[in-house]
């Protein structure tokens, strides 16, 4: 049973926002099927037979609503872009050399220094000239997942469409505008994700020492050792991680193991989430 206490935002500046939230996944949707999830979710609840309702309300979406997952960045891809980000702020951003993206930048970064903003960051901004599209990921450093709530992301949301408009005008009209959290599980970014996640199980994909072989592993952070950049690494005490059906914990040897990693042989690390 889905339940839906707390929320999801996918805007377009010339349509209705839609929102919907999972509790169960812990992030926010930005494809049209979130909604027709949440009904879908409602009928189950209320005991109703629902078949083919999430179709009707996915049809039944304007097409500004819609958005094509075909063109999503791929985790590759994202990694690739966190790794080729030298700012110390960490924000992915990419405007695909067009004038309305970099204004959509410039708009985001003024709105995140607004009243009742300041909690906020950006994660990421990225142009897809093939939709005319952004997509915009918030960040909310002070929050243990780094999830905005529903209402942070409808205030920054209203507040930038309001100032896009005003910065390029009737255009703004042929740009669909998604904000959305980083999800629920969000790449953490290396090194200075790391000790702001450290509490939290990580899925980490690393170079085996002195071998060509990758692995890949939930984990915790045990040490962030900066001055030789590496990361130690302990199993963290998840039911992916437990030795049989019905164990409650690690045994012994597990949670004595530890992976002392170099930063470089890092290749991905993201939140983990057990559902």
């Amino acid at each position: 049973m889905l339940g839906l206490d707390s929320g999801a935002l996918a805007t377009s500046l010339n349509s209705t926002p839609t929102f919907c939230h999972s509790r169960a996944f812990g992030s926010y949707s930005l494809s049209a099927q979130c909604r027709a999830a949440h009904t879908e979710a409602q009928h189950q609840e209320a005991g109703i037979a629902s078949d083919g309702q999430a179709n009707r309300d996915h049809n039944d979406l304007e097409e500004n609503d819609m958005i094509d997952d075909g063109d999503d960045l791929d985790d590759d891809e994202l990694q690739q872009m966190l790794q080729d980000n030298e700012a110390d702020a960490g924000a992915m951003t990419d405007t695909a050399n067009t004038d309305w993206g970099a204004k959509g930048l410039l708009v985001a970064q003024q709105v995140l220094q607004q009243d009742g903003m300041q909690e906020l960051a950006l994660f990421s901004l990225m142009a897809s000239p093939k939709h005319k599209q952004l997509k915009i990921r918030l960040d909310k450093p002070g929050d243990e997942y780094g999830s905005p709530s529903l209402d942070e992301i409808a205030l920054f949301s209203r507040h930038f469409s309001e100032e896009y408009h005003r910065a390029i005008g009737e255009a703004a009209e042929e740009v669909a505008v998604e904000v959305s959290s980083p999800g629920a599980e969000r790449q953490v970014r290396v090194p200075q994700d790391l000790q702001r996640f450290q509490h939290l199980p990580m899925l980490v994909t690393f170079q085996l020492q002195d071998s060509n072989k990758v692995d890949t592993k939930v984990m915790e952070l045990v040490e962030y050792s900066e001055a030789d950049s590496t990361a130690e690494w302990k199993l963290a005490d998840v039911r992916q991680n437990r030795s049989g059906k019905g164990v409650s914990k690690l045994s012994k040897k597990q949670s004595g193991q530890r992976w002392k990693v170099a930063l470089e042989a890092l290749q991905k690390v993201n939140l983990h989430l057990e559902v």
